[in-house]
This record gives structure tokens, sequence and C-alpha cells, in this order.
């Protein structure tokens, strides 16, 4: 087939052989046409994918935007200090392997605690770790003369540190809005595409952290804007392993570039870091790998299983946990509203389809013969 002769209003270069980075080069003495000042991307000359840079493999990509939403109280500061502090070292969280890059953290709120779970992540190597450092204050993400100023400083920082990359955490929107409302399409547009404009100019992986719906602890708060905009949205969630132990499992809920993968699962560990005053040990929380557990999911993919039987199998592992924390103990229905989690997330803020989730978990596991009840209804784990 003859190659048709172009007719556009560009004067497309004769191509040569591809160069290194996957992409055909024009002939020599040619310019790559322009379109309102950009150079354009041809699909035509693409003969490979480019290689992805990664922040966290199979995770987080350097030139993106991701957003890292969880209830309060999930240990949210604790993942992402815990992310940059692998970072900072090059080391691998688990499984996954992690480039060693810089890290920049805009902390609007306990700049100190991020310092603190920084340092103790790096623990006695932060003299041979790449920079973590933690701008004190808030950036107004909506701002656009802001952030023209935040992208020359960033420049600036990373040259006078040596840093050919950086992880980039803006904690929390909610903090980084200004004036702004996470509820406006337009105002949550203008946000995501600032810092996108920032992950593309700096080499930078852009963490944005963020609160989720308390009637839905799978989405993050406010406008779906910021769901359809940023690249990878990730939900921190509790979850239990087969063992009965307490973990956090970072779930991923979209990824633009990347297939979806299994959650990242983690345990956050009290780590002693030096003594008060008085002699006394002080210690922080800090985010690790789990390894070698199994955790238990809300409902596992392709397995036919419903919510039905996760929150019975959930239920039970918490029995069990009860059991070697209070052995021989008996638990209201009542009382284990406030144990369960996982399964049960969706209904903590709906009491009475709790109460009745609950209570049909229970009758499940009595009529399995795997839990006793006392004559007041109270049940506990069979040895």
């Amino acid at each position: 087939m003859n190659k048709p002769t172009s007719t556009t209003a560009f004067d497309i270069p004769t191509l040569i052989d591809a160069g290194d980075d996957g992409q055909a080069t024009p002939a020599f003495g040619e310019t790559k046409p322009l379109f309102l000042g950009k150079e354009l991307i041809s699909a035509n000359t693409l003969c490979s994918m480019a290689p992805r840079a990664y922040l966290v493999k199979d995770l987080l990509l350097f030139g993106q935007v991701s957003m890292l939403a969880g209830p309060p109280n999930t240990g949210k500061t604790s993942v992402i200090a815990m992310i940059a502090g692998h970072a900072a070292l090059g080391d691998a969280i688990g499984d996954r392997k992690v480039t060693q890059a810089g890290t920049l953290y805009v902390a609007a709120e306990d700049p100190i605690g991020v310092a603190e779970r920084g340092s103790a992540v790096l623990g006695k190597r932060r003299s041979d770790a790449l920079p973590f450092d933690i701008i004190p204050s808030s950036v107004d993400l909506t701002d656009s003369e802001m952030m023209e100023r935040f992208g020359r400083e960033l420049c600036e920082y990373m040259k006078a540190r040596a840093l050919d990359k950086i992880f980039l955490v803006f904690d929390t929107l909610n903090l980084c809005l200004g004036d702004g409302d996470e509820n406006s399409s337009r105002d949550m547009g203008k946000a995501i595409s600032n810092a996108q404009k920032l992950a593309l100019e700096h080499n930078a992986h852009v963490m944005i952290v963020h609160h989720a719906t308390h009637s839905d602890p799978e989405k993050p708060r406010g406008s779906s804007a910021m769901i359809g905009n940023c690249d990878t949205l990730l939900v921190l969630n509790e979850a239990r392993t087969t063992e009965g132990e307490m973990v956090i499992a970072v779930n991923q809920k979209k990824q633009r570039s990347l297939a979806r993968g299994e959650p990242l699962f983690l345990k956050i560990a009290a780590v002693e870091v030096g003594q008060d005053t008085d002699g006394d040990p002080i210690t922080l929380p800090v985010a690790q790998p789990v390894i070698g557990a199994t955790p238990m999911v809300n409902k596992p993919k392709g397995t036919g299983a419903t919510d039905t039987d996760a929150r019975v199998q959930h239920l039970l592992q918490t029995l069990r946990q009860l059991e070697q924390e209070q052995s021989g103990v008996f638990h209201t229905a009542t009382s284990l509203r406030s144990k369960v989690t996982g399964p049960f997330n969706a209904l903590l803020d709906k009491p009475d389809s709790l109460r009745k989730a609950i209570a049909r978990a229970i009758d499940t596991l009595s009529k399995q013969g795997l839990v006793e009840k006392a004559d007041d209804g109270s049940i506990r784990v069979k040895s």
C-alpha cells in the first residue's frame, strides 16, 4: 500500500529508525511539529513503550498524581512516612521494589509528627538516606500563581539537593485548598491539574492525602472530579490476617497506567525511639509490610464469596482473637459492634443494619458449631 500524502497544516518530518527511547526521530536537520507551542507525540512512530519509571513498582509512577484516602485514624501519615522513608533509602516495601528518591512533604497539619515518623522509619541509617524534608505549612493547590512559585522553588530545591526525581506529598487536601471547596468539580479539577503539572515538569510522584466519606470508606470525600482526574487512587481499610492480627489494607481502587494489583498489607508497630525525662521509653507508630501472613479481605475476587460469607469469617477471626486476649470470656452482640471492621465497614454508620448483620453471622457460626452461647445470648468461640 502506498504511503498517503500528508494534507495537514504541519510539515511532517521524514523519520529514521527509532532511538534508545523507543521513538522514531526526525531526519537530520528537521524538527518535530508543534501545536500551541507543544511538540506532538506520534502514535505512528512510537516503536515501543518507553520504560516507565516507578516510585513503588506496580503501584506509583513518576510523572503522575495519586490520592491516598482513608477513614480517620487508619494510619495515613504512618503509611506515607513509610513509603517516603523506604524511598529515601531505596529499600523495597515487602516484595515491591522502590526507587531511591528524595521526599518533600507539605505537612499542613502535625509537621513534627511527620518528621518523627519519618525519622523512626530511617532509624540509624538516616545519614545515608536521600533528603526527607517537611514544609510546616499549607500550600493552596488551587492558586495557579502560588503553584507557579512552588514549581520554581521546587526546581531550585532539587538542584540544591542534587535530586533528579522526587516524592511530593500534600497532606491533607482540605488544608491545601485555600478558599477552594472539595465538593466543587471546578476547584478539584484545578487542584489535580496543578499537581499533574508538578509531576510532569519535575519528574515527581505527587501524592495527595484525603479523607474517606463516612457513608462509604471506599470512596474519597467530595467531588468525583478528584477520582476522575488523578492517576492512582489508594484507599486504606482495616483488615485482619487469618492469624487474627489487625493490619491495614492499601487497596488500589484506580490505576490509569497500570493493571490494578492486589492490596498492599501493612501493620502499625510501636517503635521505641528514645526516652522521656523520666527515663521511660518513647514509641512512635511505624507502618511495616506484612510478610508471610494471609490477610482476609472483604470479598476475594473470582471466588464467588458473598458479603455474608466474608462477615461470618471475619466475625469468627475476631472471636478467636478475643479468645487469645481474654480466654473463656463470652461477648454480647452489642459489644461486638465495636470490634468488627473490614466486611462490616459499610454498615458502621447504619446501626440497625450492623446489628442485623452481626446477628446473622452469629446464627451462621452457631449452626456450624463454631461458637457456644451462654444463657443471655452472649457467645465465645469453641476451643
